[in-house]
């Protein structure tokens, strides 16, 4: 078996499974076609071909060319996001194609190798479905195979070495290769099934969310893909990839329990109000003085605002039980419909408020957590919208007032805020929602916007086409432009029902962005600009020829995401059977270490920089004392095995074979002092190798007499004999740690 080969033949098999599985995680579809050509042919032509590499100044130039391209995506396209695992990401797979194309010494390899596994590591900080589930498994597997490979690879270059000069002797030969096979196989097996072992192990016991999000946007997704955001940034072009992961679970009820839920009626679930526009995206004001935060019981209803108060704000009550898939430990949007008037969920969390828009964000438990929200769908008050305005908004750009008037005066509706009378908002709103269904084209692969040109002006006067989120800023901006109070929601539409479960099925790719626009005194009412043809072919799933099939990867697609991936206390208590955690020590140590990094003053600063580093010391210890003891039983193992095969070969020896046990306790002694003696060399021999220890040397040469009498001379030891073994045995045992320098095998 050339092992070296094989390390070799894994290593690319590694990257491309590496490379293949983040451009599956970020939806790359490009980078995934792109990358299986260009690394096989590569990897043909240095390894198969034997052909010249690429120069090294080649090879330079590449790769600082990747380095100058992250650092100007970090610098200029995402400043204000910072370094994000998906740049990152992508600059590895750079470096990994390049390298499949340079010369590779074994050296070369071995970090090639190793910027695999940290893309793996970026893969799954990227996406976490079934599919990066099974591409890690398998990158796991090859990995460890690479790794041993390349270390058997080690062993048998120095096995050769020391065997060279006894096979021209004829005393030494290498085991035959089926031999060889067998064992690495064995080796290979026994390590994963132990790594899985412990693996399963520590996923089981381990717990969940602590520290999560300390180390801020790193570790979230970066990539463009239809997923519920609390920032619409208008500059980030290209194609946005459709995800049917599922979200969540919607049941919608009236006020009698009963469902009112049907197929083809939208829900429309608001999670973030992005109320502040930059020039460049619209994100979240900051929380004003009056917002509410409190811990709530679970079970317990949390009342927002009284139904009979705010009776003449809103229409009928709706009732929506919501299960999420897997949701943030920290600052976790409670979607809902507009507006919420109380809150109840399944356990214990931190519940924040925001008043001026009306969204609930929990602070508790990551993963999967269920509530009840109550909402009163708002109506349009022809009493109320007769107050006349107290507040108009206003917004920078007379392209955008020019067009809104103009719509506005096709419609019959004066665009002037001071003339225009305060019930005539709604209509005014109506009518510029009207104009951007029928006068604009919905796409998921919007044209990229101009340098030094305003996003939303670039969507209404020059590309005239986008998604959702362009249409939601462009109405938003229109109507601000003409006075009326408006902002864009961020959330999902619900349109998948199942009359089987009466629930609605809400995916990532039902992510959707709209308009609240204010159309009376405090009363904020939906908005959506976005044409209805374009909308639907988004968040409903397509029929397909497989659709069966389809709904089948869904469900494996959900069971792998809900037992293994959102694995918490509630899967453990239901899996192990226990109510507590089965580490509460590791967790309380855990906590206490997040809770003194995060409290930011010198003292405790350091003393959690101590705790992580005494931590990891201890682990350290405790790993090296186990791979001394397993290595040092491996060695007596091998000396007593090499000592009593050398009786078993001679049937006549069988008999003194029970007279030599002094001779093994001897060579487990030697190992104890450090001092193994090779299997090649006679005991007599290595005894004279050793003058540093003379009283060590001296006990050995005894007992290598007694030895010789009993394996050469073929006698058995008289009971004197015996009793000196006995003394000389513990003189050896008695001996210091020393040094040896053993005889070179003969020439």
């Amino acid at each position: 078996m050339n092992v070296i080969r094989l390390a070799r033949w894994l290593t690319f098999v590694s990257v491309l499974l590496a490379c293949i599985g983040y451009a599956l995680a970020d939806r790359i579809v490009v980078l995934g076609i792109a990358v299986l050509p260009i690394a096989a042919l590569g990897w043909w032509l240095t390894e198969i071909k034997l052909a010249r590499p690429l120069p090294k100044l080649v090879i330079n130039l590449l790769v600082t060319g990747a380095v100058a391209w992250s650092f100007y995506r970090v610098a200029v396209e995402r400043g204000t996001e910072g370094l994000t695992v998906s740049v990152f990401c992508q600059f590895l797979v750079v470096v990994l194609l390049v390298k499949l194309w340079d010369e590779k010494q074994p050296r070369d390899l071995a970090q090639i190798l190793t910027l695999s596994i940290f893309l793996t590591i970026g893969s799954i900080l990227t996406a976490n479905s079934l599919g990066m589930g099974i591409a890690l498994i398998l990158n796991v597997v090859v990995t460890v195979v690479a790794v041993m490979s390349f270390h058997v690879a080690a062993g048998l270059e120095r096995r050769e070495r020391t065997l060279k000069p006894l096979r021209t002797d004829g005393l030494a030969h290498a085991p035959p290769a089926w031999q060889t096979n067998r064992l690495f196989g064995l080796l290979c097996a026994c390590t994963l099934i132990f790594g899985i072992g412990v693996s399963v192990v520590v996923w089981l016991i381990m717990p969940r969310g602590i520290g999560e999000g300390d180390l801020g946007s790193f570790g979230q997704f970066a990539g463009r893909r239809t997923g519920f955001t609390e920032r619409v940034d208008l500059r980030r072009s290209g194609l946005i990839s459709e995800s049917s992961r599922s979200v969540l679970e919607l049941r919608l009820e009236n006020q009698q329990g009963d469902s009112v839920g049907s197929d083809g009626r939208n829900v429309y679930l608001r999670g973030a109000v992005l109320d502040s526009y930059d020039g460049r995206a619209w994100t979240k004001s900051r929380s004003g003085p009056k917002d509410l935060d409190m811990k709530v019981q679970g079970g317990k209803p949390w009342v927002l605002r009284s139904s009979s108060s705010s009776s003449s704000n809103g229409g009928n009550l709706i009732v929506q039980k919501i299960s999420m898939r897997d949701a943030p430990a920290a600052n976790a949007p409670v979607f809902s419909i507009l507006e919420p008037v109380e809150v109840t969920l399944d356990r214990d969390a931190q519940l924040s408020l925001t008043q001026s828009s009306r969204t609930l964000t929990r602070d508790g438990t990551p993963g999967r957590y269920s509530y009840t929200a109550s909402s009163l769908t708002p109506k349009f008050d022809e009493e109320r919208s007769q107050v006349v305005r107290t507040n108009t908004e206003t917004f920078p750009s007379e392209r955008i007032r020019a067009e809104a008037s103009s719509v506005l005066n096709a419609a019959g509706i004066e665009p002037d805020p001071a003339l225009r009378p305060p019930a005539w908002d709604f209509e005014a709103c109506k009518a510029i929602e009207q104009h951007m269904r029928t006068s604009f084209t919905y796409t998921l692969d919007p044209k990229p916007v101009r340098l030094g040109l305003d996003p939303i002006e670039s969507f209404l006067f020059d590309s005239r086409s986008g998604h959702c989120e362009y249409f939601a800023a462009a109405m938003t901006a229109m109507l601000r432009s003409v006075g009326i109070p408006a902002r864009v929601v961020a959330g999902f539409v619900a349109s998948e029902y199942s009359t089987d479960s009466e629930a609605y099925l809400v995916r990532e790719s039902s992510a959707h962005a709209w308009v609240e626009a204010m159309v009376g005194s405090g009363v904020w009412m939906s908005f959506d600009p976005a044409p209805p043809a374009g909308l639907q072919a988004q968040i409903r799933p397509p029929v397909r020829f497989l659709a069966h099939w389809q709904r089948w990867l869904d469900s494996m697609d959900d069971l792998w995401a809900t037992s293994v991936v959102t694995f918490d206390e509630q899967s453990r208590k239901k899996l192990l059977g226990v109510d507590t955690n089965p580490a509460p020590w590791i967790q309380q140590q855990l906590t206490d270490l997040i809770s003194d990094y995060r409290t930011g003053d010198h003292s405790t600063l350091w003393r959690a920089v101590f705790k992580a580093i005494a931590g990891t010391a201890a682990i350290g210890l405790v790993w090296i004392g186990i791979v001394k003891t397993a290595r040092g039983a491996l060695e007596r193992r091998r000396a007593l095995r090499g000592s009593r095969d050398a009786l078993k070969s001679d049937p006549s020896l069988l008999g003194l074979q029970s007279q030599s046990k002094f001779y093994e306790q001897a060579l487990v002694a030697l190992s104890r002092h450090g001092l193994p003696k090779p299997s090649w060399c006679p005991p007599a021999d290595f005894a004279e190798s050793i003058p540093d220890a003379p009283e060590i040397a001296s006990a050995l040469r005894r007992i290598s007499a007694l030895y010789y009498h009993l394996r050469f001379g073929r006698r058995p030891l008289t009971p004197e004999e015996q009793a000196a073994s006995m003394t000389a045995l513990a003189e050896l045992r008695a001996g210091g740690r020393r040094s040896a320098s053993p005889p070179e095998p003969p020439e």
